[in-house]
């Protein structure tokens, strides 16, 4: 049980900086994991090359009011996975940035296309800027193409895909937008 426990620790050993948390915590199931299991584990992430930001990176996680009520990004979190991500020589994959399934956008949802496409631009250029050279791949449209039409009921589709903002075709504006704001170093 000892080597047991060292091993956990010893896959547990890196920590986001600035914080206590270790890599690991949430493994679910980690107080039933056998020694065989940690074997793999660390075999599996010592082969990994990349740290997946589920929402820690999205538009709409990152997008605040500052104090002029102005909108800006608060790049905090994300600066922090980025400092272990070069730490580690590990680049990220941005999941689920602009468009998110059947999440309502609702920080923005009094803003017009041009408001919210200069947003998204801004974003874009930011987020690219600061962290383009670690940057693996980005998600930009989440579970939007695999229906191939917008659903009916599902608030999120219906405020991206008003004519008001961007229409049927939002995905495609979208990455447009994406696209044209990417830094041009990446």
């Amino acid at each position: 049980e000892d080597a047991l426990e060292e091993l956990k620790k010893s896959w547990k050993k890196d920590t986001l900086p600035g914080t206590d948390v270790k890599i690991g915590d949430k493994f679910v199931g980690m107080q039933d994991i056998t020694i065989d299991d940690i074997v793999q584990i660390s075999a599996i992430a010592k082969q990994a090359d990349t740290y997946t930001l589920e929402n820690a990176g999205a538009f709409q996680h990152i997008l605040i009011t500052n104090e002029n009520g102005q909108f800006a990004f608060d790049f905090d979190k994300l600066d922090k996975v980025a400092t272990l991500a070069r730490k580690n020589n590990k680049k990220l994959i941005i999941d689920s940035a602009i468009v998110f399934g059947d999440h309502f956008p609702f920080k923005i949802a009094n803003l017009n296309k041009e408001a919210i496409s200069k947003l998204i631009a801004e974003y874009t250029k930011q987020l690219t800027g600061k962290y383009g050279d670690i940057i693996d791949r980005m998600d930009v449209l989440n579970s939007v193409f695999q229906r191939g039409q917008v659903s009916p009921g599902n608030n999120a589709e219906e405020f991206w895909s008003d004519p008001e903002r961007f229409g049927e075709n939002y995905g495609q504006e979208i990455i447009n937008i994406v696209r044209e704001n990417i830094d041009p170093r990446y």
